[in-house]
């Protein structure tokens, strides 16, 4: 915790009006889904890659990030019946007796999980936390 205190000043809380760049990182096409996850800066609320957080603390001395993973997990759909096919009515897409759009298609649930990381060590602090201070 000591390494945050020295951090505090630089964190800012998002307004209503602050954009918070968390799906996609604004130089790559990094996202939290990858495996490296993607780090959010607790100060400007830009998101980075892995790849670019690291020069991007050299440059602005931002070291307080909330590192976002997404895990993908499959859920598995009921057994389909061994009967005949239904058997399409109307030509419509998604309505009763047409064309259903989501047969075939697998269905996933997605789990985030999030960390607080101070650069350039790469310290991580498991979040939601009690020890943390309110502002993080």
């Amino acid at each position: 915790m000591d390494l945050l205190s020295k951090h505090l000043g630089d964190i800012k809380i998002p307004t209503a009006n602050s954009k918070v760049y968390k799906d996609e990182c604004v130089f790559s096409f990094d996202n939290p889904e990858l495996e490296t996850g993607l780090y959010v800066s607790l100060s400007t609320f830009l998101g980075l890659g892995r790849d670019h957080v690291e020069r991007y603390f050299r440059k602005t001395k931002h070291a307080v990030y909330l590192h976002i993973k997404r895990l993908k997990t499959e859920v598995s759909s009921p057994p389909q019946g061994d009967g005949p096919d239904k058997k399409i009515t109307r030509l419509a897409i998604g309505v009763e007796g047409g064309f259903d759009p989501d047969v075939g298609k697998k269905k996933y649930e997605y789990e985030d999980i999030y960390n607080i990381v101070l650069l350039p060590d790469f310290v991580t602090l498991p979040w939601p936390n009690e020890e943390l201070p309110d502002i993080v």
